[in-house]
């Protein structure tokens, strides 16, 4: 095993099992998801399997999970009530779990 495929088994896939076609094929099922971009999907896969394309690390690590962080940051906005506090100490606590950044305006 050379040692791209042992970092690639240890940080981005999503277990030992799937190969870098699959995780190209998740990340793009992931980013299209909302789209009508289906002719585009494929080429797009092709392009990250063969490595002329790379999308960032968090795409590649959090595409398709049950919370995908693929921002680095995240900002966050609080109403000014209890309610809205208690709100977003909710969302801080659930953004720092996925170790992204907190920022409050």
């Amino acid at each position: 095993m050379s040692f791209s495929d042992i970092i690639f088994k240890r940080t981005y896939a999503w277990d030992q099992n799937e190969t870098w076609e699959q995780c190209a094929q998740r990340v793009v099922n992931f980013v299209t998801r909302d789209t009508r971009v289906s002719s585009v999907s494929q080429d797009l896969v092709a392009a990250i399997t063969a490595k002329k394309f790379m999308p960032g690390g968090r795409y590649l690590y959090s595409s398709g999970r049950r919370i995908p962080q693929v921002n680095n940051c995240t900002l966050l906005r609080a109403e000014d009530s209890r309610e809205g506090w208690g709100d977003l100490a909710q969302k801080c606590t659930v953004t720092l779990a996925t170790v992204a950044g907190v920022g409050v305006e």
